[in-house]
């Protein structure tokens, strides 16, 4: 194994060259936590791993509660399958949380304003309640805490962070939030060690071949625990060493793989602490402008970042535009991932340029 075969392996275990028809939830699942801050970008995250899919479906998968959308980790969000909703945030939550701890303390929010808030969010959701960002505002400005200056966004992370919220159903383009018991009250319960070794067991799977950093960045976990976790489970694992470092994962290719329009902040590309294996430090650099965390939608070609792409959308279609770093793709190789990004947003598409 090669550093070409890594991307390829990493191409078969994102389910980005999909030949199974795998479900909206299957696709999530196997991949255990998907980033989606940006919500549409999220959605296409799932779409171009799932064929036949469009962006209603997937969205249908979040209404139906298959799908949740939440801050499992890293402070960021993420989709997970609604069975990994509760274990995750417990597991990963807390480190996460403390890490943030200076931002609370510095706007104000000591224990006393942080259980006022919970008791009042609780008050108004208990029953199935689904409410916006006003009327949770409204009802923590009424416990006595001030929700201005970020402290209301702030605690609504966090609260997801320690397993209390979700997201709910959109109200027209606004989210709403649930007490995360309520929206998906089967969700799984782990012990920590157990929980360990299924997190790490599930990324080699779903995003190998990668290294013990790579899990241990994704997951914001401490070096000890991703260690532990990986001990639990490399008995079911594969591992090579590939220009110095041990890498695990479940199965490997060898085979070229196809052209993919990848969304900013997609797994692929985030899933990793070294992204060597897909792009040097100059296109990363391109990816992520002056490494402001913004990660933009990418062009993805036989496992490598190749350009990046945008769409300009127009009254009846819209138009893919790609600013490529060298070569550019064959057309004809490049057809099809245009063509099911169109077929995704139910929305004529096409190339230009």
């Amino acid at each position: 194994m090669n550093i070409t075969d890594i991307a390829r392996s990493r191409v078969r275990t994102h389910h980005l060259e999909p030949a199974d028809g795998k479900s909206a939830v299957a696709v999530v699942s196997d991949l255990v936590a998907m980033q989606a801050q940006d919500y549409r970008g999220g959605l296409w995250s799932v779409g171009v791993r799932t064929p036949e899919l469009t962006a209603d479906d997937v969205e249908r998968a979040l209404l139906d509660r298959e799908i949740v959308r939440t801050w499992p980790m890293r402070g960021t969000l993420h989709l997970v399958a609604a069975a990994d909703a509760r274990w995750l945030p417990e597991l990963l939550g807390p480190r996460a949380s403390q890490a943030a701890a200076g931002r609370r303390r510095g706007l104000g929010l000591d224990d006393e304003a942080v259980n006022r808030t919970r008791a009042a969010w609780e008050a108004v959701l208990t029953g199935g309640a689904c409410l916006g960002r006003p009327e949770l505002f409204a009802a923590m400005d009424a416990a006595g805490v001030d929700s201005g200056e970020q402290r209301g966004p702030h605690l609504l992370r966090y609260f997801a962070e320690q397993g209390l919220l979700c997201f709910g159903p959109h109200e027209g383009k606004q989210p709403t939030y649930a007490l995360l018991q309520e929206w998906v009250p089967a969700a799984r319960v782990l012990e920590r060690d157990a929980a360990l070794a299924e997190l790490a067991l599930r990324y080699f799977t779903g995003h190998g071949p990668a290294t013990l950093d790579d899990f241990a960045g994704w997951a914001f976990l401490t070096k000890g625990d991703a260690r532990a976790g990986l001990a639990a489970v490399e008995h079911s694992l594969e591992s090579a060493e590939i220009d110095g470092l041990r890498y695990w994962f479940a199965e490997s290719s060898t085979e070229p793989t196809a052209v993919q329009l990848l969304p900013g902040f997609d797994e692929y590309v985030l899933g990793y602490k070294n992204r060597s294996a897909f792009a040097t430090p100059e296109i990363l650099a391109a990816v992520v402008p002056g490494g402001n965390g913004m990660f933009k939608s990418t062009v993805l070609d036989d496992g490598r970042i190749t350009g990046l792409w945008s769409i300009k959308k127009l009254a009846r279609r819209q138009e893919v535009r790609i600013d490529w770093f060298g070569e550019q793709s064959d057309t004809e190789r490049l057809a099809p991932a245009v063509e099911r990004y169109g077929r995704f947003c139910g929305v004529p598409t096409e190339l230009v340029g």
